[in-house]
């Protein structure tokens, strides 16, 4: 059987073992090995400095020196190799992809070839073989500088951290929100679904994909070690899923168990899966409701290209808050709200509830974000907004849902956040 290493060190023309033919289970591998190689120098580099200080993990150090393991390989200076490897396998003794790769450069040095292995074995060969295509694969090709996901309109300053995940990569990436708008201070491997994503249903070992919002911190000392250091749950399924009929529970960004630094790229039954010092920096930096986007890939665009779309939703939902402010909750509000939830004995609570904020003459929207999701069920906005008045001196925080009906936005669900009155 073929190894990594030898298929990279076949491009340098090394004797009997640039001769063997490798199994078709490893040919992408050998594949991805002599284009990405290729493609290395400086991307690390530019990656580097993209990320600050404080997003270096122990877990993209180690990324870092594998991908310098091939580069030394590709070199042919296999002695240095080596000792990188020992350096990364003594700070990350349970990264099974390191471990691949030092047995399989100690057998290229011997001139031994791989044992024949069962299919179990080849199996999870070929998930590591899976992982280092991709992490090679993100080093290559980066995120455009500057960019940010389209699904993301309009973070409020209150919003500290966004999420984006990119499963197709098997990436996460970590937005700071700061005057600047978001900036990217976090790229990590990840792991997703057993059956990959598009969660339809409870046990179908898919991750979802949409727009959620952490809802709170889990600690690992309250958790078997399968997720690690701990975990941030999401909001799985959210009122869009549901509207759709999807169903299942315990979506979660969660850490690696202790004897796996990682793992391969679709190994959970549906979470999202970090190494646990990724993970650690995720739990000691996103807040409550967190925006974490899942998607199958991300569409990368210039914060500018988003304006014309933020810039007239964003009058949608002012209208929005007009219309409460006019009618006190009880009329005008036809456009705004779908039949079904205007009609509905919860939402008539609500409104009547909620009356005197709106209509006071100290009503003001202090707080709002905007968020984009698309699929094949059609388009969904999501909003998270928060207003002021003497009825809520310390805030009244809704999410609303909106879809678009013969052409005008309108809102199909309305939850309250937090409704914290003196």
């Amino acid at each position: 059987m073929s190894s990594p290493i030898a298929a990279a060190h076949r491009r340098s023309g090394v004797g009997a073992v640039a001769q063997r033919r490798p199994r078709p289970v490893l040919r992408s591998l050998v594949v991805t090995l002599g284009i990405w190689l290729a493609l290395l120098g400086g991307s690390q580099a530019q990656r580097a400095q993209t990320l600050p200080e404080s997003a270096q993990t122990d877990s993209l150090q180690a990324e870092s020196r594998l991908v310098y393991v091939f580069q030394k390989i590709e070199q042919n200076q296999l002695n240095e190799a080596l000792a990188e490897l020992d350096v990364l396998l003594a700070s990350t003794p349970n990264f099974r992809l390191a471990q691949l790769v030092y047995s399989d450069l100690l057998r290229l040095r011997s001139g031994l070839s791989l044992n024949q292995a069962s299919e179990a074995e080849r199996a999870s060969l070929q998930g590591l073989h899976d992982e280092l295509r991709l992490r090679l694969s993100a080093v290559a090709a980066p995120p455009p500088q500057g960019a940010v996901p389209a699904q993301f309109l309009k973070l409020d300053p209150s919003v500290r951290h966004a999420i984006a995940v990119d499963a197709a990569k098997s990436r996460l990436y970590l937005f700071a929100n700061g005057e600047q708008g978001l900036s990217l201070v976090g790229d990590f491997y990840i792991s997703v679904g057993k059956q990959g994503v598009d969660k339809r249903e409870e046990g179908d070992q898919r991750t979802p994909l949409g727009m959620y919002f952490t809802t709170r911190m889990i600690p690992g000392a309250k958790l078997p070690d399968l997720y690690g250091v701990g975990a941030l749950p999401v909001n799985y399924p959210n009122d869009w899923d549901r509207l759709h009929g999807r169903t299942g529970s315990g979506i979660w960004l969660h850490g690696s168990p202790s004897d796996q630094f990682a793992r391969v790229p679709q190994a959970s039954d549906g979470c999202v899966v970090l190494s646990n010092p990724d993970m650690q920096l995720l739990l000691q930096t996103v807040d409550r409701r967190t925006p974490v986007l899942f998607a199958p890939y991300l569409d990368w665009v210039q914060p500018q290209a988003l304006q014309p779309t933020m810039a007239a939703f964003d009058k949608t939902v002012h209208a929005w808050a007009l219309a409460r402010s006019s009618a006190a909750g009880m009329g005008g509000l036809d456009i705004f709200y779908t039949p079904e939830l205007r009609e509905s004995a919860s939402q008539r609570k609500l409104f009547e509830r909620q009356a005197k904020h709106y209509a006071s003459r100290d009503f003001r929207l202090a707080e709002t974000s905007l968020y984009e999701w698309r699929d094949a069920m059609g388009e969904v906005r999501i909003v998270n907004v928060r207003s002021f008045s003497p009825e809520f001196p310390n805030g009244l925080s809704l999410r609303q849902y909106w879809r678009q009906n013969n052409g005008q936005w309108q809102i199909f669900s309305e939850d309250v956040l937090a409704e914290l009155q003196p």
